[in-house]
């Protein structure tokens, strides 16, 4: 019989607190360690403390066994445990809204020394000017990398900006020292920020990553697609109101000059004096102006009377004065 596995008091009481604090706090996620220098968790822990949000280190196998321990009980958890495989773990537990917390996680970036084998993640221009560094053996080394120096009043002097290493190419070795030296610190380093669990839900770093540029972005866009649906199917509301009686008015007017049928301007008339009576009448007095308004503030009874006004544009029976 294979003897049973011992486990020491000491794990036994970080998985109970663990799972405690899975108790105690509403969202908690995984964060990946990996390639993150101790001081830059030291200056994030410090910023993060004051809302509420604590980080807990531990090692992968105790995460998962709490996580485990809580499968059968708490919704979906057991979705956390994939992310432990390829990464450095910790645990994040906090009290703020998911997004929130990753918004203030992905603005924590530090600046870093490159480490050999890094990836350059733009290019790395070294720029002319004095150095800290009088004459002696460092003019052989930058010589020995490509960079030109000369002797300016004691100190030694980059002749021209040369661009050191260029985006996506690897920084070996001799161009790490180098950079190094010069106090050039080119890496961003940030809290990997993989997976967090709320009421449920597991969102992941596809999700949590999105920078909050490209979130405004996207409901602009839905704005703007849901306004440019809402008028193709004539779907009238105080925000497309406008816009619809424009295109019946521009597609009325075009029939009415294909069948050669005089036009009425009465109708286009009674909806300018509508805008009036309102107090809300735009800059400009003509509907058939190529004007893009997406949003109107129209009353409630601005748009009644132009939703009647509409509908007697849609239902009237031009009469025909064939010439």
């Amino acid at each position: 019989m294979k003897p049973k596995a011992y486990v020491s008091e000491q794990k036994k009481e970080e998985v109970k607190q663990i799972k405690n604090l899975i108790k105690r706090y509403p969202c908690f996620g995984i964060i990946d360690l990996t390639s993150l220098p101790s001081s830059t968790l030291q200056q994030i822990r410090h910023k993060i403390k004051k809302h509420d949000v604590i980080i807990f280190t531990t090692k992968k196998s105790l995460i998962s066994i709490a996580i485990n321990d809580f499968k059968d009980e708490i919704k979906n958890i057991s979705e956390l445990l994939p992310v432990l495989e390829n990464s450095m773990p910790a645990l994040i537990f906090t009290s703020m809204n998911p997004f929130k917390l990753a918004l203030m996680i992905n603005k924590s970036k530090t600046s870093a020394f490159a480490k050999p084998g890094q990836i350059a993640p733009h290019d790395i221009i070294i720029p002319a000017g004095p150095t800290k560094f009088t004459p002696g053996p460092v003019i052989g080394e930058l010589g020995a990398v490509g960079i030109k120096t000369i002797i300016q009043e004691g100190k030694i002097t980059i002749k021209d900006d040369i661009n050191f290493v260029k985006q996506g190419e690897v920084i070996d070795k001799k161009k790490s020292e180098i950079l190094t030296k010069l106090g050039i610190e080119p890496m961003e380093v940030e809290m990997n920020l993989i997976s967090l669990y709320e009421k449920g839900k597991v969102y992941g770093h596809d999700i949590l990553g999105i920078s909050e540029d490209a979130y405004f972005n996207r409901l602009k866009e839905a704005h703007q697609n849901s306004f440019n649906l809402a008028v193709f199917i004539n779907y009238t509301s105080k925000d497309t109101m406008e816009t619809l009686i424009k295109k019946a008015y521009m597609q009325g007017k075009a029939l009415a000059s294909k069948a050669n049928i005089e036009f009425s301007e009465e109708i286009i008339t009674q909806i300018n004096e509508s805008q009036e009576s309102s107090g809300e009448k735009k800059h400009s007095n003509q509907l058939h102006e190529k004007k893009d308004t997406s949003a109107v503030g129209y009353t409630e009874e601005a748009v009644e009377k132009a939703s009647e006004i509409l509908k007697q544009l849609q239902d009237q029976k031009i009469k025909e004065n064939r010439t």
